[in-house]
């Protein structure tokens, strides 16, 4: 959980002695995240790695038949 995400995602109020231990979580996981994305970017443009896209044949939607939608992409 998340502050100020989905907060009722289990279907029910989150109960008030959780919040402290959310908004901690919430302001590690930010400040972590950023770390790793100005750590991971420096790698990145360091290296030259480069995104690309492929297609696959092998996709298939578990949701049942018939027709339903099949993401084919693969970001690689």
């Amino acid at each position: 959980m998340l502050a100020g995400v989905a907060p009722n995602l289990f279907s029910m109020d989150i109960p008030a002695e959780h919040m402290p231990a959310i908004q901690r979580y919430t302001r590690e996981l930010t400040t972590q995240d950023r770390a790793g994305w100005l750590w991971r970017h420096s790698r990145i443009a360091a290296l030259g790695i480069a995104l690309g896209r492929g297609r696959v044949g092998f996709a298939a939607n578990r949701r049942g038949f018939p027709l339903k939608p099949v993401d084919h992409d693969l970001r690689c």
